[in-house]
């Protein structure tokens, strides 16, 4: 069995220490034209503009021009194409905005907006009651009309919150055109304390125009929607309407601030010297106005759902989900559980897998470790470390290292399954967790009809607790 694993050392090592992106278009999907409210009406769903996931809470569109919020029920096939979606029911806000953006704020049933015009950020119960309004940055005020804070997210480890203006500031420069781009402020908030704070903001360069303006002279190209990824990179949307086919491109980026400036003193970035954020181009093309995107959960077959939703505000575009199998972005984003690894063939079958039950929540202290796949009949034991590796041990791959501490042994039954609720009081090793505290799990068993070593592992499981 060792030397089927060898080969796949050098494609598990680009895993463990970060991978390049890639982002594939699984398709879209209509969405209904009308949804309820609490109390049975219905109402008219449209100018869909930012959508937002968390495990526990599901998914959440945001309507611009509003005071509603759509939460939706997003089924998923294995690649990340949507199965099939429908509304829930919807949630009214106590004040109408232009909401364009949405997140969950961390360990709360509450949501952040963004508002284009103003610009501003709040935050409101899912019961929509008003709880906070953040302080912006006095910069902000030079927002162009409709050109504000579009975009919204939480960072994974639940510490950072990130917009951007959609188009420059007056004092920075001016809008995109056919022949130049623009810049724009991406904007962090501490979250860490009792309110969020304006922290650091990034130069971002947003694309020219893909074609000439619309006879009468509209045309745009935007930023209009930030994603947070579990490694602290991010993804950039940006949205071109021009006289082209098609009339809107939509471009996505993978963007790192590692080594850019910090342009919060500027007053103008007009002349200024700064370094931008670093932008790579994942994915482009017609999506027709796609304005919102989020992180989903991890798939079946591999890779990270990306979803977003249109806003029908315009002649061509009609509400849709759409969806993007995105692969690179390993590891838990906000309190959830993610696999990475490989699992190895054993006896039994295609291999032992990882799973999970519970939540993450250092509070709830209900997390129970799931095995399938091992050898029946055997016994085998859940181990856990800080840190991810590589190592070819036995007949398998350990792929949990740093700091390691053993779980207590267990039997696999028939189908060489085994589960064990933690106690994250106490751990062993005085393994001490505080939110957002990362550990690694794995899985280790007996397997002495496979004719190697006599062992084996699991696939692993990387763990965010958080409050």
């Amino acid at each position: 069995m060792r030397s089927s694993i060898l080969p796949l050392v050098f494609l598990l090592l680009q895993s463990a220490l970060g991978q390049s992106l890639s982002l594939q278009y699984e398709g879209a999907v209509a969405l209904p034209a009308s949804a309820q409210d609490a109390n049975g009406q219905t109402f008219t769903v449209g100018g869909l503009s930012g959508l937002a996931y968390r495990w526990d809470l599901g998914y959440h569109a945001v309507m611009d021009n509003s005071d509603r919020v759509v939460p939706l029920d997003v089924q998923l096939n294995a690649d990340g194409s949507v199965a099939q979606v429908g509304y829930l029911t919807g949630l009214q806000m106590d004040q109408a905005r232009d909401h364009e953006g949405i997140a969950h704020v961390p360990g709360l049933s509450s949501l952040y907006l963004s508002e284009e015009n103003g610009p501003g950020l709040h935050r409101h119960g899912l019961d929509g009651a008003w709880q906070e309004s953040l302080n912006v940055p006095a910069v902000f005020a030079a927002a162009r009309s409709n050109r504000g804070f579009e975009s919204l997210s939480v960072a994974c480890d639940q510490l950072s919150l990130w917009t951007a203006n959609e188009e420059a500031l007056s004092v920075d420069g001016t809008l995109a055109t056919p022949t130049s781009g623009s810049v724009v402020r991406l904007l962090r908030f501490d979250l860490t304390g009792p309110s969020p704070v304006a922290a650091e903001q990034y130069a971002y360069w947003v694309e020219p125009m893909h074609g000439p303006y619309v006879p009468g002279g509209s045309g745009q190209s935007g930023l209009v929607d930030l994603v947070a990824l579990p490694d602290g990179r991010m993804l950039a949307m940006e949205r071109s309407l021009a006289l082209a086919f098609p009339p809107f491109l939509t471009r996505i980026y993978e963007v790192d601030t590692t080594g850019a400036s910090d342009v919060s003193a500027l007053g103008s970035l007009a002349g200024a010297a700064f370094t931008p954020v670093s932008k790579n181009l994942l994915w482009a093309g017609a999506a027709t106005n796609l304005e919102g995107l989020a992180l989903g959960p991890d798939l079946t077959q591999g890779g990270r759902s990306v979803t977003g939703v249109t806003d029908d505000g315009d002649p061509i575009t009609t509400n849709a989900l759409v969806a993007f199998d995105l692969v690179g972005a390993d590891g838990p984003c906000g309190c959830e559980a993610s696999p990475y690894c490989v699992t190895t063939p054993n006896a039994a079958g295609a291999g032992a897998l990882m799973g999970w039950s519970g939540t993450t929540r250092i509070s709830s202290n209900d997390l129970v470790l799931k095995v399938t796949g091992a050898i029946p009949g055997q016994f085998g034991l859940f181990f856990l470390g800080d840190k991810r590796t590589l190592l070819p041990v036995a007949d398998g791959m350990r792929c949990v290292g740093g700091n390691l501490a053993r779980l207590p042994a267990l039997g696999l039954d028939g189908l060489g399954a085994a589960q064990l609720p933690l106690d994250l009081t106490a751990l062993p090793g005085g393994t001490l967790l505080s939110p957002g505290t990362t550990l690694d799990f794995q899985f280790w068993y007996r397997a002495p009809l496979t004719g190697g070593a006599g062992s084996n592992f699991s696939d692993a499981l990387e763990v965010r607790f958080c409050d």
